[in-house]
């Protein structure tokens, strides 16, 4: 085992161990749905809790850095409980003010880069969650009926979109939004069916997003873009 993969571990196990002896009752883990290997960005079938899990050794290194660990966590979490009672969640990117990355995507389409990998006859999907329904979703666990616990749920928005009209989409919100003009917010992109499917939140959790992928996507880039004016 390496060091990110002990040191990851052992804090979870500290963290479980405490929540044991101090009485907590529900335990909410966010994992991520990069457990399922880079193979969602390009696989032909909706993607549900039970899919195929990437497999150790097959992966590149961010796969290995990130999912692995994930994976080891989801399984230490099983083994450890259920008391308290767990909730698995698995979002996809997780997107709105002050994400981290909006600075990038702003100076990629302000310099007219093309995102590293990308490949316009072969664009990958992206299918986000707003911080917002992240946060709704979290809290669900907490209000959800006991039948609910000791499960894995992926955690996206409804709306997914190729890369390709996503960089189109960014060109075109940061124009508007630059011009402070007074754009037709109805406005649509080419959606694509769900890569991930949330049917199984949406049911024993009640989850539902609220935040329209376009809504929240301007919401990102105009606070990104009034940070560095």
């Amino acid at each position: 085992m390496d060091a990110l993969m002990k040191t990851n571990l052992d804090g979870l196990g500290n963290l479980l161990d405490a929540s044991k002896n101090g009485g907590v009752r529900r335990f909410v883990f966010t994992s991520s749905v990069s457990v399922y290997g880079p193979k969602f960005v390009h696989y032909p079938r909706t993607i549900f809790e039970d899919s195929p899990l990437m497999r150790d050794g097959l992966e590149g290194p961010f796969w290995r850095g990130y999912a692995a660990p994930k994976i080891a966590a989801e399984q230490l979490i099983r083994d450890r409980l259920p008391e308290p009672a767990y909730f698995i969640l698995r979002p996809g990117i997780v997107y709105g003010k002050k994400a981290p990355f909006a600075g990038s995507i702003v100076r990629s389409h302000t310099q007219r880069r093309q995102a590293r990998g990308e490949n316009p006859d072969n664009p990958v999907t992206v299918q986000w969650v707003h911080v917002n329904d992240m946060a709704d979703s979290m809290l669900a666990c907490i209000k959800a009926p006991a039948t609910a616990a000791n499960q894995t749920y992926n955690i996206l928005g409804q709306e997914t979109v190729s890369s390709v009209e996503l960089r189109q989409a960014s060109a075109w919100l940061i124009e508007q939004i630059r011009s402070r003009a007074d754009w037709d917010r109805d406005v649509e992109f080419e959606l694509l069916p769900a890569k991930f499917s949330i049917e199984k939140a949406s049911r024993l959790l009640g989850f539902t997003p609220r935040v329209r992928f376009l809504e929240g996507y301007e919401e990102m880039l105009a606070d990104t873009l009034d940070e560095s004016a």
